[in-house]
């Protein structure tokens, strides 16, 4: 007798989403649509009123046709039309310094803390979130946002905003091909990120100072983290702890001197051999691998303007 099939892998700081209401008897007759959404498919965009200026400078309303299939995989022909917006239109683009973001796309494989600092897992590229707040931290600015994947939500946690791309809006008003197309973007970035690190690493293991040089920033880093981590302590103790834990941090501060230096010379032979051997090392911008990528986002981004970075 066959095995039974195992439950998908889903990471542990998720939760099972809100079920939603359950679809019309005629939306649940429709094949299921080839493009991926976030919003039920037969949801209707409702775009907000633009000014006479950004509706004078933004491309028309665009026409698109979907296609959809059926469970064999077969396509059908086009069945219906829906109007589409650009992302400006409706309120969507990139979050400057000044913008309150709404949610957020990972453009490489991201770190996820829970809030309490605890490392709590990765996501890939691709994965949308929901923005809640920006935190300050040790690893330096970090986003609370609600992690969408996977038919889950996942409860309050933090993401480096270096692995983010943060929009204004919602993302609730782009449309079903809208969002299929951005996924696609930021997933392509992401391998496009993996590969470099690939190649950062066949470089290193051919640079015969790479292994002194890796483990001396590890030693270095980790050296800080853990200062950073009794200065918080230090700050929130009184009396003999906080004297206790000062008498620490100082011997701590001299200790990361020495570890300082020992990590600047094993770095300017790994830099100075690197130099010197520029020609075995692989160029990122040459290799056939991130070329294909690379194409790949400049076709779409005409197809998600104003949201590719």
């Amino acid at each position: 007798m066959a095995a039974p099939l195992a439950r998908p892998y889903v990471s542990a700081f998720l939760k099972p989403a809100v079920a939603s209401a359950p679809a019309a008897a005629s939306a649940a007759a429709r094949p299921a649509a080839v493009l991926k959404t976030v919003t039920p498919a037969d949801a209707t965009v409702r775009p907000r009123m633009a000014s006479v200026d950004a509706a004078a400078s933004a491309p028309a309303v665009v026409r698109v046709e979907t296609s959809v299939e059926k469970s064999s995989g077969s396509v059908l022909p086009k069945v219906h039309e829906v109007d589409e917006l650009p992302p400006a239109l409706n309120g969507i683009y990139l979050a400057r310094r000044n913008d309150t973001p709404g949610w957020g796309m990972t453009h490489q494989r991201a770190s996820v803390y829970k809030l309490d600092g605890s490392h709590a897992g990765h996501i890939a590229a691709g994965t949308l979130v929901e923005f809640r707040a920006l935190k300050k931290s040790s690893k330096g600015t970090m986003v609370e946002c609600i992690v969408l994947m996977e038919g889950r939500r996942s409860e309050p946690v933090l993401v480096s905003s270096k692995e983010l791309r943060l929009f204004t809006g919602s993302y609730e008003k782009l449309s079903a091909r809208q969002m299929d197309d951005l996924t696609k973007y930021y997933v392509l970035s992401g391998k496009v990120a993996d590969r470099k690190n690939e190649l950062l690493k066949i470089a290193g293991a051919k640079n015969p100072h790479f292994n002194q040089y890796e483990a001396a920033h590890k030693k270095l880093m980790g050296h800080i983290e853990k200062a950073n981590g009794l200065a918080k302590q230090r700050d929130k103790a009184t009396g003999l702890i906080k004297m206790r834990l000062e008498d620490q941090l100082r011997t701590m501060k001299h200790e990361e001197g020495r570890l300082r230096t020992e990590y600047d010379a094993v770095h300017k032979k790994f830099r100075e051999w690197k130099e010197q051997n520029a020609g075995a090392i692989v160029k990122p911008d040459n290799d056939p691998q991130i070329v294909r990528f690379s194409d790949e986002m400049a076709a779409l981004r005409p197809r998600v303007p104003g949201l590719t970075y």
